[in-house]
């Protein structure tokens, strides 16, 4: 295979709050643009159907998908008699014999054409990630057919959400730099986003428990799955010794509880504050507990599952063969004094 990469700007980054905030989301949202080698053939336009659905029936399953391209390309003329198309047949990856592409072409169109003209041509290996970003790729190669994306658009933070991070960042901070010496200073809470209340707040416990699976953010759903349980069997919020973000100890917000029923999940649309960037573990019990946002201080270059230059480069909030997925955030800003962990030490 054939491959050539050029470089392009990601214009999909999007930073909130002044440059305190980035959103994380997977490597191919910041992918540049690959090129592949497929074949094409050029033919008059009212022989396209007949290619097309000959074509179907020959050809073996494409190694690439090509939904993203535009087929069918109109060939600029001065002759207005006749209209070409250019049409992709395949790539090459696919089919690597350029006679059998010939042969392939022969016979759909038998005597409808004199001549066979097949040839390569570079062609975008993914779909593009904006609008813009297709324009300028269909400009270096073969033409992309844009749909969309709901995935390009940018989560806007308010003034409002911004303080609550802030409030809650200072939160887990604090909880880290009190933690035991003996432990990791990891530290997690899970807020409720409605009620802006404090559900679960707790520290790393492996070194204290003996229990290798005792992180922060484990420990953290387990007693926010436990609060919310109760809560569902009394009927009413339960107390939990936590404040919201005013400092007021009641907690119970201005709007009145779902239906406990309606959430089949104990920690659905919960938001998660933690120190540093969760392992694989800690990041795929929050893709079961259905949470709606992840904000933390500090990566883990070796062994986050979050961004994409972390780890293995799982991006596990944002991967497409999942079932959910979660909003996730990095704090930029120096505001906060949390201590690293060593480089391999899981968080």
């Amino acid at each position: 295979m054939t491959m050539d990469q050029t470089d392009s700007a990601a214009p999909n980054e999007n930073i909130q709050a002044q440059g305190r905030l980035r959103q994380i989301k997977s490597s191919e949202d910041h992918r540049s643009l690959e090129l592949i080698d497929a074949w094409y053939t050029i033919i008059p336009a009212q022989l396209s159907s007949k290619l097309l659905a000959h074509l179907k029936n020959v050809l073996p399953e494409d190694k690439h998908s090509l939904n993203h391209l535009r087929r069918l390309v109109k060939i600029d003329s001065e002759n207005t008699s006749q209209v070409c198309l250019k049409v992709i047949v395949c790539t090459v990856d696919t089919v690597a014999d350029k006679q059998q592409i010939v042969q392939f072409v022969r016979d759909a169109l038998g005597d409808s054409l004199d001549n066979v003209t097949v040839d390569t041509a570079k062609i975008p290996r993914f779909q593009a990630y904006t609008k813009e970003q297709a324009a300028e790729w269909s400009s270096q190669s073969w033409p992309i057919l844009w749909r969309g994306n709901p995935a390009a658009i940018k989560t806007a933070l308010d003034d409002k959400e911004v303080d609550r991070i802030v409030h809650y960042l200072g939160v887990v901070s604090e909880m880290s730099k009190n933690a035991d010496s003996s432990q990791l200073p990891v530290a997690t809470i899970i807020v409720d986003p409605i009620r802006d209340r404090i559900v679960a707040r707790q520290c790393d416990d492996r070194n204290g428990s003996g229990n290798p699976l005792a992180h922060s953010i484990m420990n953290a759903a387990v007693e926010a799955a436990r609060v919310e349980a109760e809560r569902r069997e009394n009927g009413n919020a339960i107390e939990n010794n936590n404040t919201n973000t005013n400092g007021n100890e009641d907690g119970n917000g201005n709007e009145e509880d779902k239906d406990g029923d309606d959430r089949n999940y104990l920690c659905l649309d919960m938001h998660v504050y933690t120190t540093h960037e969760p392992c694989v573990m800690c990041a795929m019990a929050l893709i079961h507990s259905r949470i709606a946002r992840l904000v933390y201080i500090h990566p883990s270059p070796k062994t986050g599952a979050i961004e994409p230059s972390s780890g293995a480069g799982t991006c596990v909030h944002w991967t497409k063969g999942l079932n959910w997925k979660y909003e996730a955030w990095r704090w930029l800003g120096p505001d906060y004094d949390v201590s690293l962990l060593s480089e391999n030490v899981n968080a």
